[in-house]
């Protein structure tokens, strides 16, 4: 009698406990996100529009090897940014430090480019990029930037910082030593939108008195923007 209704269980008790839930837990990319993540916004480190910061972003993606869905916005939304550079070394993205690198070989020649959180990225920098050269960066200039990334969130959008630094002298194995002293490229903001059905599926959740909690390693901000 259930099959035809589109549910197939191996344990009936299984039933008994969906019908006596009164909270259902879920997480947000991919259920009530369409999960088709786009490049929205590419803003250099005084927060303009800028197409460098996406362009070295989509590099570092193209030859890091992770292959996300943020790796895959970053790629579509750069058309190919990573042909004219050849990968010498990478460092894997690493979920404690919440940041990942490559150096790589191309037009500027040989360039550490490293992406990452926000907040993670923005206490590596030393100096920040203004047009064709480098500039100091204060702590003004990164509170400038933590608050941007507070404002993209709260327009739903989630940001990538990206920080390059010329590689001086031979290559070698890229080190969390090698990460430091970077020069800040500016923001990258994504949109996930929801659902076209998640909205009327939370109805009636709601109507069945079942109430709703979003578990998500996203910027809170992000996620209370979805949950409204």
């Amino acid at each position: 009698r259930m099959a035809p209704r589109k549910v197939i269980v191996k344990r009936l008790d299984s039933i008994h406990d969906l019908g006596a839930m009164t909270v259902l837990c879920t997480d947000k990319t991919g259920t009530l996100t369409s999960a088709e993540i786009t490049l929205a916004r590419s803003l250099n480190s005084l927060g303009i529009e800028n197409p460098r910061a996406a362009r070295l972003g989509a590099i570092a993606a193209d030859l890091g090897g992770d292959r996300g869905a943020l790796d895959a916005a970053f790629v579509a939304g750069t058309g190919g940014a990573a042909q004219c550079w050849t990968l010498i070394g990478r460092h894997a993205f690493d979920f404690n430090r919440r940041l990942g690198s490559v150096l790589a070989s191309g037009p500027e020649g040989t360039l550490l480019i490293v992406k990452g959180a926000p907040e993670a990225m923005l206490a590596l920098c030393t100096l920040r990029r203004d047009g064709t050269s480098s500039q100091a960066m204060d702590p003004n200039e990164r509170a400038q930037a933590i608050n941007l990334v507070h404002t993209l969130a709260e327009q739903g959008l989630r940001a990538v910082a990206i920080a390059s630094k010329p590689w001086p002298g031979a290559t070698h194995d890229i080190g969390i030593g090698d990460e430091a002293d970077l020069v800040f490229e500016g923001l990258c903001a994504f949109a996930d939108p929801p659902k076209p059905t998640a909205a009327g599926a939370i109805a009636r959740l709601a109507a069945a008195g079942i109430r709703l909690k979003i578990l998500s390693g996203d910027d809170p901000v992000v996620v209370k923007r979805l949950a409204g």
